[in-house]
């Protein structure tokens, strides 16, 4: 008999915001230990802030100190909003969060656009383009939150998570060295 298989009660498991593994099994006094166990395990885990949806590390570094610390402050502030849901306080602490994480991203967007205009960086139009699809996306959602149309989504948080490193990544890097060169570290 597979432990995956069955007819009797659907179990989940969640790691880092992705399903490991979705199924039935049937409730053998095995297979049930085998299912207590691991919700012990993964509560132990979120209890103890292990479950971090995204965790910054120096591929994360523009070498730029000031964006870098603001970087973690996003990262921060995702995580919060991530281990409310884990916790099942969503609902409670989301709204609060979600405006502080819009708030904490208009001044981030603006830090890095007065480094870019100071220094003359020439992707300055397209970069500002993304942060403000961006904005306007999380004020939108926060807007409909604050309404009761909807709640806090885990397909949300992965997309911020997806989008900020990604982002992080690939454009806020081509800047880095550019603003270097321009005396702002």
């Amino acid at each position: 008999m597979e432990l995956w298989r069955g007819t009797a009660t659907p179990i989940f498991f969640w790691f880092h915001g992705r399903s490991l593994r979705e199924g039935y099994c049937e409730l053998s006094t095995v297979q049930y230990q085998l299912q207590v166990d691991v919700i012990i395990i993964v509560r132990i885990l979120v209890e103890e802030e292990v479950l971090a949806l995204l965790n910054w590390n120096d591929r994360y570094s523009v070498g730029v100190k000031v964006l870098d610390d603001q970087h973690k402050g996003l990262i921060g502030i995702l995580n919060e909003l991530h281990e409310a849901m884990l916790k099942a306080q969503a609902e409670s602490v989301s709204g609060p969060l979600l405006q502080r994480l819009l708030d904490y991203t208009r001044v981030h967007f603006a830090a890095e656009d007065r480094f870019m205009s100071e220094s003359r960086f020439p992707g300055l139009a397209q970069h500002r383009a993304q942060h403000e699809a961006l904005t306007q996306k999380l004020g939108e959602y926060l807007t409909r939150r604050q309404r009761g149309e909807t709640g806090i989504q885990i397909q949300l948080l992965h997309f911020l998570r997806d989008w900020l490193a990604t982002h992080i990544q690939k454009e806020d890097k081509e800047y880095g060295p550019w603003l270097n060169e321009h005396g702002i570290q």
